[in-house]
């Protein structure tokens, strides 16, 4: 019988590495609600745990405890969305165990626990039970081991969640007892009560907080619950365990009640500094790898589907042009020729001092044909469609319709991320166009209101002045920002956890990222087309 008793730990958020220095820091801590990130589903154990504590400190501090659960890929979701937080002392981390399992179990961890956080307290302790339902035949441990002895491979067991410390007690316990199980993970433990109560498995191993209200409504029944008392006697009832094994169990058995060792006070280093920008370029580089990464999946899905003409989706191909072009023509019309005139008046007035306002003209041309056309019409649609899509598939994530999608054995990113690629690869050439257009009008409401220039003469100077290869270096940068706009808003919607601010967080990233993206590149281009003299 396992005996790791899992325990719910209150975890420092990075908003800084220890209380103390937060609160020198800002004397009048806490004057806002404190934020704790629980990575476990509502209704658990660790769920239940958090709002009874944050409930009481809410009360000592008279200021609100807001419970965010973050769930997903096993508590590094939460542990992520904390690490990001301000270092202002209001974001926490509640987590268990698995700053210590994680670590051996997961590959590629996008932050080290042990430097990445530091514990605060320690909040509860949760014994595991294994509990049945109620017509199930076992009414003691050694009748449930007889049974799955009869019947291997047959009895259900669930667990929150998979590759969690619950799952790790059954797998001791298989092995242990030398029974073989189906093992059922949930993702929460409210889950698992849920089905143990209407009789959808026959067993579970989950906390006994968790266990208790389907026992009290007589819809379980509980064999045997874990505790330190039972690791110490595990010579007993497992005597063919190796010596080292038994020493290690007793080991186990000893810390868990050992009082932990208080952390030490610091101040403010300057290496803390140095690891906050460690960790700010680290992510950095780790967006940027995803992002290539995603690049060159989106890449390989459409070569694979233009040879396919039986892939094609042409009905939500034309209902996303319709969304991210035809939707947004009136605004960028009227934003690049507002624009137009601006710069067309700004341009007058400086060029009136040298006597050359005729110049005006050939200005609002160049800017518009090369930079102000393409780079308006794509940070509208950055801020428009890039938003639009991150919001669109990271509600699919949230309501597991993309697993769905997966489940049936199709592909998420030919499904949802083509189209929106391709839509955007066609509507913003065209936007762009109309951008330079518009612009170009502008420009010439101004130059003929208030520089007496004829509309003939100011279309004439543009034949004479302006080279059509200016429009082509304008025209085309317009699918390269089409092209990362959409990836970027598709690629934002997939990083989506699983609640509605997880939402709203990556639509603003997809929107800044793509923004800042588009003039990166822009910037690139120009200088680039300089220097080649085009």
């Amino acid at each position: 019988m396992n005996g790791l008793n899992r325990r719910g730990v209150l975890g420092l958020a990075l908003a800084t590495p220890f209380i103390a220095r937060a609160a020198r820091a800002e004397a009048e801590w806490p004057n806002r609600p404190i934020r704790f990130v629980v990575p476990f589903t509502a209704g658990g154990a660790g769920d239940t745990a958090a709002r009874a504590v944050g409930q009481k400190v809410g009360e000592i501090l008279g200021q609100n405890v807001v419970i965010e659960n973050r769930t997903g890929g096993n508590a590094v979701v939460g542990a992520s969305a904390v690490l990001q937080s301000p270092r202002d002392g209001y974001t926490y981390f509640w987590d268990a165990a698995n700053q210590i399992t994680n670590p051996l179990l997961l590959r590629d961890l996008p932050f080290d626990y042990r430097a990445s956080f530091v514990p605060v307290t320690l909040a509860a302790k949760f014994p595991q039970a294994i509990a049945v339902k109620t017509d199930f035949p076992a009414r003691t441990l050694a009748e449930f081991i007889a049974a799955a002895k009869a019947r291997p491979g047959t009895i259900t067991c669930g667990t929150p969640p998979a590759a969690g410390t619950a799952h790790f007690a059954l797998e001791l316990f298989q092995q242990l007892a030398g029974i073989q199980l189906v093992h059922a993970a949930y993702r929460g433990g409210a889950d698992a009560a849920r089905d143990i109560t209407g009789g959808q498995i026959d067993s579970v191993l989950i906390t006994t907080s968790t266990v208790r209200g389907p026992v009290q409504a007589g819809k379980a029944r509980m064999l045997a619950i874990t505790s330190p008392q039972r690791i110490a006697a595990v010579a007993q009832w497992a005597p063919q365990l190796p010596a080292e094994r038994l020493a290690l169990l007793h080991t186990v058995a000893a810390a868990l009640d050992r009082p932990a060792a208080p952390q030490p006070d610091q101040g403010y280093e300057f290496g803390d500094l140095l690891a906050h920008i460690g960790r700010t370029m680290q992510n950095i580089w780790c967006q940027q790898r995803e992002l290539l990464g995603f690049i060159g999946l989106t890449l390989q899905t459409l070569l694979s589907v233009l040879v396919r003409p039986q892939r094609w989706r042409p009905t939500p191909l034309v209902a996303h042009i319709e969304q991210t072009g035809l939707d947004a023509i009136p605004i960028v019309a009227l934003l690049t020729f507002l624009v137009g005139a601006v710069v067309a008046f700004l341009g007058a007035t400086v060029l009136a001092d040298f006597g050359a306002s005729i110049y005006t003209v050939t200005l609002v041309g160049f800017a518009f044909l090369r930079e102000f056309g393409v780079l308006l019409a794509a940070i509208l649609l950055a801020g428009r469609s890039a938003s639009a899509f991150a919001a669109q598939i990271g509600s699919m994530k949230a309501n597991e319709e993309i697993d769905a999608i997966r489940a049936l054995g199709l592909s998420p990113v030919e499904l949802l991320v083509l189209p929106r690629v391709l839509a955007m690869l066609i509507t913003l050439p065209i936007l762009t166009f109309i951008g330079m257009l518009s612009g170009i009008l502008g420009g010439a409401v101004v130059c003929v209101l208030a520089l007496d220039i004829s509309p003939t003469l100011f279309i004439t100077i543009l034949q004479r002045d302006i080279d059509l290869s200016h429009f082509l270096v304008g025209i085309g940068k317009a699918p390269v920002f089409a092209f990362i706009i959409a990836v970027i808003g598709c690629l934002e919607g997939f990083k989506v956890s699983g609640s509605a601010q997880s939402v709203g967080e990556h639509t603003t990233s997809s929107v800044v990222q793509s923004i800042f993206m588009v003039i990166l590149i822009d910037a690139i281009a120009a200088l680039f087309f300089m220097e080649m003299g085009w």
